[in-house]
């Protein structure tokens, strides 16, 4: 099991339907709605805020990779 994946299952049933609903829609391109920030210092990084639920990504050709899933307060910016 991989660190993502760890971070993932550590969160409660309602937050990891969050977080589904959050990859599915940077998956289609549907980000009118969420709150996606370029991270400074970091080429192509960004985060999405869904209330206290912090993804971390990067974007490469095209594909979404998952760097962090984290709850506020879990420094999740000195993870990276």
């Amino acid at each position: 099991m991989d660190k993502k994946e760890k971070q993932f299952r550590k969160l409660n049933k309602e937050d990891r339907k969050r977080v589904r609903e959050i990859i599915d829609k940077i998956k289609n391109k549907d980000t009118k709605y969420l709150d996606i920030r370029k991270l400074k210092g970091f080429d192509n990084m960004f985060r999405v805020r869904k209330g206290r639920i912090r993804i971390i990504f990067r974007s490469e050709n095209n594909l979404m990779i998952i760097d962090c899933i984290s709850i506020r307060g879990d420094a999740i910016y000195k993870k990276l």
